[in-house]
């Protein structure tokens, strides 16, 4: 999957946060993740006035609402991913699935 405009800011999260992508180190850290990517998105110039403004285009948000992740969250979990247009970006799988993709990235409503 490409990610262009969006490649710079996971780069960038990958050197800064090597700490999610252990089990151990992901493990309830996922929304404080999402909200240290936003802000490194925000440190690139990748959220524009408009979208801080709406929320719409991106945000934090429960994974279960944003339809099916390719991990399985346990039932009485509340996880967090980022979404970022049509993505979720979940920096924080490896908790749940330890093969999981870092970051796991879908697309929404797959």
């Amino acid at each position: 999957m490409e990610f262009g405009e969006l490649e710079p800011a996971l780069q960038s999260f990958v050197l800064l946060h090597p700490e999610y992508s252990v089990p151990d180190g992901a493990d309830g850290m996922c929304f404080f993740a999402s909200v240290e990517f936003q802000e490194v998105l925000d440190e690139l110039g990748l959220l524009s006035e408009g979208l801080r403004e709406t929320s719409d285009g991106w945000d934090v948000i429960k994974v279960r609402q944003i339809g099916s992740p390719p991990i399985e969250v346990p039932r009485y979990t509340i996880h967090w991913a980022f979404r970022w247009k049509s993505l979720a970006i979940d920096w924080t799988a490896r908790q749940f699935w330890e093969e999981a993709r870092w970051p796991e990235i879908w697309k929404l409503g797959s």
